[in-house]
């Protein structure tokens, strides 16, 4: 199996230049429209205003194999850091985003998925 290293993109410019690129993955495989840049981008500009919100990606020699939409938010009390999938708060519609994987990488971009999370780069409490 392939190792998988994620890309941290934070810039709201690169992330903009990944839309056609996410949105093909998305179509690709599959994934509900609610793993969509159509969807998660307009939800991350009016519920992740004032937290950090990025995207992790992965790469292969054919292009983006994968990504996790991400939002870290800094409680004040209890001071807690929260990491959450995009799309996690403020809709009905909420909790419907996901890890979006081509079908042949999957695996070895959810271990890498894990992995980053329980390294220091995450830097979450809950």
């Amino acid at each position: 199996m392939t190792a998988f290293t994620p890309e941290v993109v934070t810039d709201p410019g690169a992330i903009r230049e990944l839309v056609p690129a996410w949105r093909d993955l998305v179509r690709d495989v599959g994934a509900p429209p609610f793993c969509s840049p159509d969807w998660l981008l307009p939800w991350q500009r009016h519920y992740a205003a004032g937290a950090e919100a990025f995207l992790l990606t992965w790469r292969d020699d054919a292009g983006l194999a994968g990504v996790m939409p991400l939002v870290r938010r800094r409680r004040r009390l209890p001071p807690l850091a929260e990491l959450a999938p995009w799309g996690n708060s403020g809709t009905s519609l909420r909790g419907l985003g996901d890890l979006v994987a081509r079908p042949d990488r999957a695996a070895g971009i959810a271990e890498s998925l894990v992995g980053w999370l329980g390294g220091p780069e995450a830097r979450w409490d809950i």
